[in-house]
């Protein structure tokens, strides 16, 4: 069984959400051209991260073992505007073929409003 995902957080748009579960439910082939056609149109960066180069492991021994970054952490520019201090760490490994990401993010810190006292 092939699958695809993708976690998707923060898609406030309904056709950005129609559009993305269009690619999940087309065919294998032609998948990866099109979901790299999707994050060209949503324009999506990926976030840098720390920990461990690689996030996913075959699980096979010797030359036959393989270790690949494929899961990241994407976002649009407003996004990175409302969370500057994003950070995606790539945590160690915990015995499956995927390693867990931890996203850190937090809203920038609006001025306190003052309030108008009597003394």
């Amino acid at each position: 069984m092939n699958l695809l995902s993708w976690n998707c957080r923060g898609l406030e748009n309904p056709l950005t959400v129609h559009n993305l579960q269009g690619i999940c439910n087309s065919k294998l082939d032609g998948k990866v051209f099109k979901f790299r056609q999707f994050v060209d149109r949503l324009q999506l960066i990926d976030i840098s991260f720390k920990g461990p180069p690689t996030t996913w492991n075959n699980r096979r021994e010797g030359i036959y073992n393989i270790r690949e970054r494929l899961d990241r952490c994407l976002a649009t520019h407003q996004w990175l505007l409302h969370y500057p201090t994003a950070t995606v760490q790539n945590l160690e490994d915990l015995g499956f073929d995927h390693r867990p990401l931890w996203v850190t993010f937090k809203p920038p810190y609006a001025k306190a409003k003052q309030y108008f006292k009597f003394d």
